[in-house]
């Protein structure tokens, strides 16, 4: 694995130095699953390795990384900091919801795996739109990771978050009991929308690859399965 990626007992994910992900690979690398699994929706707390973790996985299923926040920046002609800064949360939101949706759409015809914001399922139109793609044959997975590796990362990222650190860099006392009153609130809201969770702590981003592409395997194995009657495997954590 090229980069730094993450590592065991707290991974930095910002130094991913991989080769084009965003492109089908041509070595003929990629996993083998089911046309129907071409869609993965990656949700989770900010600096749980989303993007990273997006470009790897997409190169391995032939298919396009889609990173939201990115879209959303191109289309409003501002980073995410400057549009909570200018525009407020709420403003954020509602053009989040709309990128959401229009990024599921345009998966949902072509595949692709989506990198979300770490808010995407503060909204129960957000959430109702994860489940029906799910519905639809998308994997939602919930990379989790705990309070402390979750801070460690974000503060070896440069920059702001805004709803971290205000006007202001916190130390990482301060980022970690903020991290732990945000995920206290959005917890449960990513496991409910989840078709898989991976705890990524003490994993690299080849392992939460493989764990994922293991997931997607036994998706299909289990439809198989069901299409002959027999039980469907319903578990949704899964380690490496």
């Amino acid at each position: 694995m090229t980069g730094r990626g993450m590592k065991a007992g707290g991974a930095d994910v910002r130094d991913v130095q991989a080769r084009d992900e965003n492109m089908p690979s041509k070595n003929g690398g990629a996993s083998t699953v089911n046309d129907a699994a071409r869609v993965v929706v990656l949700i989770g707390f900010m600096g749980s390795g989303k993007s990273s973790i997006a470009r790897r996985l997409a190169w391995r299923l032939k298919c396009r990384a889609l990173d939201l926040d990115k879209r959303l920046a191109e289309q409003c002609g501002a980073s995410i900091a400057q549009l909570f800064a200018e525009r407020g949360e709420a403003a954020f939101r509602a053009a989040e919801s709309a990128a959401l949706h229009d990024t599921l759409r345009h998966a949902a015809r072509d595949g692709g795996v989506i990198s979300t914001g770490g808010g995407i399922v503060k909204s129960a139109a957000n959430r109702e739109a994860l489940r029906v793609a799910a519905q639809q044959g998308a994997l939602v997975v919930y990379l989790r990771a705990r309070p402390a590796t979750l801070t460690e990362r974000i503060r070896r990222q440069p920059g702001t978050r805004p709803l971290i650190d205000g006007e202001a860099i916190l130390d990482m006392a301060q980022t970690q009991a903020r991290v732990e009153a945000l995920l206290s609130e959005r917890a449960a809201l990513y496991e409910e929308c989840a078709g898989a969770v991976v705890d990524t702590d003490r994993l690299s981003l080849h392992e939460v690859v493989e764990t994922i592409l293991r997931r997607l395997r036994e998706r299909d194995g289990s439809r198989r399965r069901d299409r002959q009657g027999d039980e469907i495997w319903d578990g949704k954590t899964q380690t490496a």
